[in-house]
């Protein structure tokens, strides 16, 4: 009976030894991720516009790009067009599209001076009680060609640094 009695006794705490769960690092948790966001990686922006009135006023101009966080497991895609004498002069916000729910992305445009984004992005940690906002600029100076009025320029990928960021526990 003394044998059953000690073999009971490294069974259990055996069990008890290997838990059957793993334990999730804090340096992995979604409010961590966040707290060490300092940019955005822009992928694939690409700005097309054609200039067909007197002066070279453009009538139409149209740029879209994906947005990566690296503390977000998805991309953020945004796309916008802009008409008029006075398009894309930053003065508009757009919305992304592609975000999770609860979660949201935007971007200024103005092809003036190089072409200056603003990105601005919030997103939550639900199951910590936590969110973020964030906003960031750049100045992406396009290489761009063009004949007969319409303008292309090459698709670029680069970082925009986040300026300011808050968090919400």
């Amino acid at each position: 009976m003394q044998f059953s009695f000690v073999a009971l006794l490294l069974a259990a705490s055996s069990a008890i030894a290997a838990p059957t769960f793993s334990l999730v690092s804090r340096s992995d948790s979604c409010m961590a991720k966040g707290a060490k966001v300092s940019s955005w990686s822009i992928h694939d922006f690409n700005l097309d516009y054609s200039t067909t009135r007197a002066g070279g006023k453009s009538d139409k101009g149209t740029v879209s790009f994906t947005v990566a966080n690296k503390a977000l497991s998805y991309k953020a895609k945004c796309k916008a067009t802009s008409t008029g004498k006075n398009f894309f002069v930053g003065g508009v916000t757009y919305q992304c599209t592609g975000e999770k729910s609860g979660d949201s992305t935007s971007f200024r445009f103005d092809h003036t001076n190089g072409g200056r984004l603003v990105i601005s992005q919030s997103w939550s940690c639900a199951s910590e009680g936590g969110r973020y906002e964030a906003s960031g600029r750049t100045v992406i100076n396009a290489d761009c060609e063009g004949t007969n009025g319409q303008v292309s320029c090459s698709k670029k990928t680069f970082s925009v640094p986040v300026i300011q960021m808050s968090a919400v526990l």
